[in-house]
């Protein structure tokens, strides 16, 4: 789900949605999909998606990045083994010269 989410197939599945399809098979299948993510998607905790976000290196600018959920979050950014994993990937993201990183 985490790879579905970073590579942005919520919302190509919601794109495929507004196109008219003859199929009736096809636009039964889409519809489920979406459903599918959708629903798995409420169920990530906001710690979950950003975590998505910065593993996947495709950061967006949201409700998410709040001073309330950083503070609410702190610990995570240490993660289970304190080896600060996500914080080194950020930096390596900001320390970044790749033209797709905004």
């Amino acid at each position: 789900l985490t790879d579905m989410l970073a590579c942005k197939l919520l919302k190509s599945i919601q794109f495929l949605e507004e196109r008219q399809f003859t199929d009736p098979d096809i636009v039964e299948d889409i519809k489920t999909l979406h459903k599918l993510l959708a629903d798995n998607y409420k169920e990530m905790s906001r710690w979950e998606v950003y975590k998505t976000e910065v593993e996947s290196g495709h950061l967006q600018w949201g409700s998410t990045h709040t001073e309330a959920f950083f503070k609410e979050n702190a610990r995570m950014i240490e993660g289970k083994d304190s080896d600060f994993k996500i914080l080194k990937v950020l930096i390596a993201l900001l320390s970044s010269k790749d033209s797709d990183f905004k």
